[in-house]
């Protein structure tokens, strides 16, 4: 694949969308996590989310070494992303209610930090 196909491989719009969306950094990601984001997500709570993502971060992120900052390495897995379109302001309503209710499904596998260029919302600072 060509480096500018790449922009269209997760399918995203190529033009700005309302919308709203939050991150939760997931410190682990046991069968029953898996099982209760499935479960979260088919439920009628969340009809109106258009995505919940799963991304592994564990690795790199979660390797301090000398230079990397205020916060050097960050003790999560996982990375999950809710969100959906919200071009009016029921949408708005409808979807940021949805993500709170995948976000709070999951907050027993939730890391301590949280990676600040994924937080859509604000946060307790302490989190980074």
């Amino acid at each position: 694949m060509p480096a500018a196909g790449l922009l269209q491989l997760h399918m995203d719009p190529d033009h700005p969308v309302p919308s709203v969306a939050d991150w939760l950094m997931l410190a682990r990601l046991p069968a029953e996590a898996i099982e209760e984001v499935v479960r979260t997500f088919g439920s009628e709570a969340c009809q109106a989310l258009l995505a919940v993502e799963l991304v592994h971060v564990g690795g790199e992120m979660k390797r301090a070494r000398p230079g990397n900052g205020a916060l050097a390495a960050i003790d999560a897995d996982y990375a999950l992303f809710a969100g959906g379109m919200a071009p009016t302001a029921r949408a708005v309503s409808a979807v940021g209610s949805a993500v709170k209710a995948v976000h709070s499904a999951m907050r027993p596998w939730a890391a301590r930090q949280m990676y600040l260029n994924l937080a859509d919302t604000r946060r307790d600072p302490a989190t980074f």
